[in-house]
């Protein structure tokens, strides 16, 4: 659970390079009231250094390197809301308008699979070809 931490004491340890993120850290070992033993805390190097008095919002969690088990800290925003945001609600219109876009394009598709028998542009009545004797290639359809 995400609280606020005072700082005891901070050491500046190692920097090191995430390839994941293509951004350079620098590590920290921190104490923390209400925290037993050091907790390592890393940042981006823009980011001011931890000083003893500061408050830090977040939480601790055990990480496991080899046989060793130690703490990390992971900085949260206060003013994040558990989570993203929630999504916004969509006018009944436009899922309408969706599902037609997603009907006509199931019926072409199945049309050309063979699927479904063609029809034909409707004069006085829909008149439906199911009489094909060729199978369709999709390799010649240009999609």
């Amino acid at each position: 659970m995400d609280k606020d931490y005072t700082i005891i004491k901070a050491e500046r340890r190692e920097k090191w390079f995430s390839k994941q993120f293509n951004k350079e850290y620098q590590a920290y070992a921190v104490q923390l009231e209400g925290v037993e033993g050091w907790v390592e805390l890393s940042q981006l190097l823009d980011t001011p250094a931890p000083a003893p008095g500061a408050t830090l919002h977040g939480h601790t969690y055990a990480t496991t390197v080899g046989e060793n088990t130690y703490l990390k800290f992971k900085k949260v925003n206060p003013n994040f809301q558990n989570g993203p945001a929630a999504p916004q609600a969509t006018t009944p219109g436009a899922l309408v308008g969706a599902d037609k876009t997603l009907d006509y394009a199931v019926e072409m598709l199945e049309e050309l699979t063979g699927r479904r028998p063609k029809k034909a542009e409707a004069k006085k009545e829909d008149v439906v070809i199911d009489d094909l004797d060729d199978e369709i290639n999709l390799a010649d359809i240009p999609f």
